[in-house]
């Protein structure tokens, strides 16, 4: 089993350092992106406020049934209600 992925990464880091970073193509823009991408990261970690352990999980869905007629509506609660799902 090959491993290319592998393999590619270290050729470009030996690259990296044998010929300098300029050497690898679109390496020095990343590496100048990764402080802001940290810095984001921060910020939306920060604002995104605290996460409510005590929210229920319902474990199922909700079907809103909206149609034209009532038999269309009778089938459509009657394919529901034999998934047992609740119908609003």
């Amino acid at each position: 089993m090959r491993q290319l992925g592998l393999t590619m990464a270290i050729y470009i880091i030996r690259t990296a350092f044998n010929d300098g970073i300029g050497a690898v193509p679109f390496l020095w823009p990343i590496i100048k992106a990764i402080p802001w991408l940290i810095l984001l990261w921060a910020v939306k970690f920060f604002f995104s406020g605290v996460s409510n352990k005590s929210d229920r999980n319902m474990h199922g869905r909700v079907v809103l049934v909206t149609v034209r007629t009532v038999e269309m509506q009778e089938w459509t609660n009657w394919l529901s209600i034999s998934r047992e799902e609740p119908v609003v």
